[in-house]
């Protein structure tokens, strides 16, 4: 076939000149990710030591600290670490550092904020951080100044972000952080958020719900709020919230555990509530005893309530009723127990 058109040779050797092209770049991007890797899930660090012995372990390699390490709550969690850096590279990066609920000698890092293309040429402040909302289901809030360096007397802003902690991670919550544009300090951002965080949990009748809401982490690694979505029918975890017989089950997703709960009261008064974090294969079984409104109020009282508590045994809580049973017990062991105002006893099973 004659061809009006012959293409200059390089032409016929532009889909191997694309591939080198292409694995180049690869390489290049191989190369950066190996010389500045993602952090870990979680890190062996020593909170207690001081600070100048475990930040170089967070810190990238010529980064900018702008704010912390600052002790503040975060959903479930009673207390972590926030920090605030710029990177060598002009990144701009907010962090949280928590305990891990099986190892506290680690702590889980979360990303806030990844550095991104739109921080390079910025200038950025923190003006305030600080914790907004109900115990065990508190959002970070920060307030922060935009500004160019470049020219004299550029574009300023004056702007906040809020984080909220959800199950796996973290969920920026931007409607909140636009009503904190032009907000000066911390007492101010408040006074603005204070309606939105009046009504942020969910009335959910009984006084079961309100108790189990209130558990300490890591008995139950979810918010306050998480903890009271999943006790309203039609939620997706929701398996059964009987108030009148002090009981409940929320289903377990993503490999992430379920719950039941039974109430117990206490003869000396107050509530004594049995607690399961539930896998498909195993489970883990907490006896806690409290005594007032405060969370803080919460002890664990396992040994002194089941005789021969086991922590690895099945306890499988009573829908209704006092009497505990076990799964799966070894041959000749108790199985069958009866609260009876203090702690539990023993009794046949067949009584």
């Amino acid at each position: 076939m004659n061809l009006l058109f012959r293409p200059p040779r390089w032409f016929a050797l532009r889909g191997t000149a694309l591939a080198l092209l292409g694995l180049a770049l690869w390489l290049a991007v191989a190369r950066a990710e190996a010389l500045e890797p993602d952090p870990p899930r979680s890190l062996s660090l020593d909170l207690a030591a001081p600070v100048s012995q475990w930040l170089p372990q967070v810190l990238p390699a010529g980064a900018r600290l702008l704010h912390g390490p600052q002790t503040l709550p975060f959903g479930a969690h009673a207390s972590g670490q926030f920090l605030a850096w710029r990177g060598a590279d002009g990144g701009y990066a907010l962090v949280y550092l928590t305990p891990e609920a099986d190892d506290p000698r680690r702590q889980r890092w979360l990303w806030l904020r990844e550095p991104r293309d739109a921080d390079f040429g910025m200038d950025v402040e923190v003006r305030a951080v600080l914790a907004v909302g109900p115990a065990l289901s508190r959002d970070i809030v920060v307030l922060e100044t935009f500004s160019r360096p470049a020219p004299a007397g550029g574009a300023r802003e004056d702007a906040g972000s809020v984080f909220r902690s959800v199950v796996g991670g973290v969920q920026p919550m931007p409607a909140l952080g636009e009503l904190l544009r032009d907000v000066p300090n911390a007492v101010a951002a408040r006074a603005v958020l204070a309606p939105a965080y009046s009504g942020l949990l969910p009335a959910v009748p009984g006084r079961l719900a309100k108790l189990f809401a209130s558990l300490p982490w890591p008995q139950v690694e979810l918010t306050a709020l998480e903890r009271l979505q999943r006790l309203l029918p039609g939620h997706p975890a929701f398996e059964t919230y009987d108030s009148a017989n002090g009981f409940l089950d929320i289903r377990g997703d993503a490999g992430l555990p379920g719950y039941q709960a039974a109430l117990f009261r206490h003869a000396d008064g107050g509530w004594m509530l049995a607690v399961q974090k539930r896998w498909p294969d195993t489970q883990r079984t907490w006896y806690m005893r409290q005594s007032g409104d405060d969370a803080a109020a919460w002890i664990d009282v396992s040994d002194s309530v089941m005789p021969g508590f086991d922590p690895d045994l099945d306890y499988l809580l009573p829908r209704r009723g006092v009497r505990v049973q076990a799964a799966g017990h070894a041959s000749g062991a108790p199985t069958h127990w009866v609260w009876e105002g203090r702690r539990f006893r023993t009794v046949a099973p067949d009584r």
